[in-house]
């Protein structure tokens, strides 16, 4: 090392022992700060704030479709969040809406087709986390009703669900001109299953596994899902009203948050989910069947986790756009006069309170902001002349360095072609002989990124037409491949900036690194790639180097 890289190292020292020294005062200050704000409220480091009672109402009875309620309830998640939280039973008689009007519920699971024809009535409600991100409704039919589109379902009886969930396909079959002659049911698939009618809407996770376990094999029926046909409307959401939720939007948050873990929980450990789901079940007397439980379990995680069959968005986001087509799709069908803009509270709402804990935070971090932005200045003040004075002496050493590590780079890896070249003139070459060579030559030179040796057409074997070995490392590894075969390899090889051979030319558009003639004999001119590994921070820098008359 130079003498002025070392008079530089020591300034740059001097500079830095400055700065640590102010940087140590000013956090010794900011702790200071911090010990008397809590010596003077002693009480912070203990104090609990009082659980906050509320009710949630689920769309139906008990059943694995809200299992992520039920196991936050059961594995202390929502009082872990400061909620002391009743499940009331949903189901047959008990509206969700008509529960949160009344006061007998503070939040509902409901779908969202149901909270805006229920928003365009009047009601003002609130999405505070949707579940289920895609609609999992669908249209089923026997092939031997000869229904084979969903237009042939024209004219045909039919039945879909009762009430507000009968709002998705009413709306498919408007947008689509199509009238099923409608046979009142309550919620069984039974008449179906008889041959009563011919068309039925089922829910992938439930009544559609209650037709296969009743002996119907799945080749048996056609089987169409609204969300493949247009209408793909996000069904479970946690709602409320909205004066409830602006009344104290920190414990909507703290509901969707904990609601959510339940669901992961759930996901990750299903057989202790089933156990929670079937307490639940047999404690209001529902008929509990486990395996259809565990389908149901299994499709939730489909259509609610993201990256799966139909998820798009983090579980808990509702999607404007997804509100707005929706709506739109409904004001269409004639189902609502418009679209009501629904404010939409995202899944990580800030929890804001106006308690001492929360103002003492912020007068500490300000004050620790400003102690550390004063530091900062005399810091910058202080440093200045010094860097103005040292800048132009360091570019030039630190140029010059670099300037003699590329020469030597170059030199060296000038040398190693080179030698390469002679081998491969004065001697012949198998296969395992030619990729041993390359190997050795990047073992001995780590300074060499990869190497290729390409050949004429039946240059080197006379049964095979191509042949151009490329040896490269790969995150620490030496790898081989060969450039010959047809499997894109070309373009990657292209974006490190080398050409390679004639041969490759109609798939790449490039020319040749090195080509051998019959009896091992080089071409020139040659082109030799070298990229070398420049700074601590691993970018890289190709260089390149024309080398005629190399080889004769």
């Amino acid at each position: 090392m130079s003498f002025l890289q070392l008079q530089s190292l020591g300034a740059m020292h001097e500079r830095q022992r400055s700065t640590g020294s102010l940087l140590f005062q000013a956090f010794s200050l900011m702790v200071v700060v911090a010990l008397l704000s809590l010596a003077a409220y002693p009480s912070l480091l203990h104090a609990e704030p009082p659980l906050k009672k509320a009710s949630l109402i689920p769309l139906w009875s008990p059943q694995a479709q809200f299992a992520g309620y039920y196991v936050a309830l059961e594995k202390g998640l929502y009082r872990r969040y400061g909620v002391e939280l009743t499940i009331l039973n949903g189901g047959s008689g008990n509206s969700p809406v008509e529960a949160l009007q009344s006061g007998r519920a503070d939040y509902a699971v409901m779908w969202l087709t149901t909270a805006l024809r229920h928003r365009d009535a009047g009601i003002r409600l609130v999405n505070i986390s949707q579940v289920i991100q895609r609609s999992s409704m669908m249209l089923i039919s026997r092939k031997s009703s000869r229904i084979d589109s969903l237009q042939g379902m024209n004219g045909k009886k039919g039945r879909t669900v009762d009430g507000d969930l009968s709002i998705p396909p009413l709306t498919l079959f408007s947008r689509r001109g199509i009238t099923i002659r409608q046979v009142p049911l309550t919620n069984t698939v039974n008449l179906f299953l008889r041959g009563g009618i011919e068309v039925t809407s089922a829910m992938w996770y439930n009544e559609y596994h209650v037709i296969l376990n009743s002996g119907v094999d799945a080749d048996e029926l056609n089987a169409v899902f609204l969300s493949e046909q247009g209408v793909n409307f996000p069904e479970d959401g946690i709602y409320g009203l909205e004066k409830t939720v602006k009344g104290d939007p920190a414990l909507a948050a703290a509901i969707a948050d904990a609601s959510r873990e339940g669901w992961q929980y759930a996901f990750d450990h299903p057989e202790e989910a089933l156990d929670i789901v079937m307490k639940y079940m047999l404690r209001a007397h529902v008929p509990a069947n486990r395996m259809h439980q565990k389908w149901m379990l299994n499709r939730m995680r489909d259509i609610i986790m993201p990256g799966t069959a139909f998820g798009k968005l983090p579980s808990g986001t509702l999607d404007r756009k997804d509100y707005h087509d929706a709506g739109n799709a409904m004001q269409r069908a004639g189902l609502i006069g418009g679209i009501r803009t629904m404010p939409i509270l995202p899944g990580d709402m800030m929890r804001f309170s106006k308690s001492i804990v929360i103002r003492m935070i912020v007068v500490i971090t300000l004050c620790s902001a400003g102690i550390f932005a004063v530091t900062l200045v005399v810091n910058y003040l202080q440093s200045r002349s010094m860097l103005e004075m040292e800048l132009e002496e360091n570019a030039r050493n630190l140029a010059s360095s670099l300037a003699n590590r590329v020469d030597a780079e170059l030199v060296s890896v000038a040398k190693v072609t080179e030698g390469m070249a002679r081998s491969l003139d004065t001697a012949e070459y198998s296969r395992e002989g030619l990729v041993s060579l390359i190997g050795s030559m990047l073992d001995a030179n780590p300074s060499v990124y990869g190497s290729a040796i390409a050949f004429e057409p039946y240059a080197f074997n006379k049964q095979e037409r191509l042949y151009a070995p490329y040896l490269f490392r790969d995150e620490g590894a030496v790898k081989a491949i060969r450039l010959d075969a047809p499997t894109g390899m070309c373009r990657t090889f292209i974006r490190t900036g080398t050409r390679f051979p004639s041969s490759c030319r109609r798939q790449c558009g490039a020319s040749l690194i090195l080509t051998m003639e019959a009896g091992m004999r080089p071409w020139r001119p040659v082109r030799f790639p070298f990229i070398i590994r420049v700074g601590e921070n691993g970018r890289l820098r190709a260089w390149y180097r024309q080398i005629s008359g190399l080889i004769h």
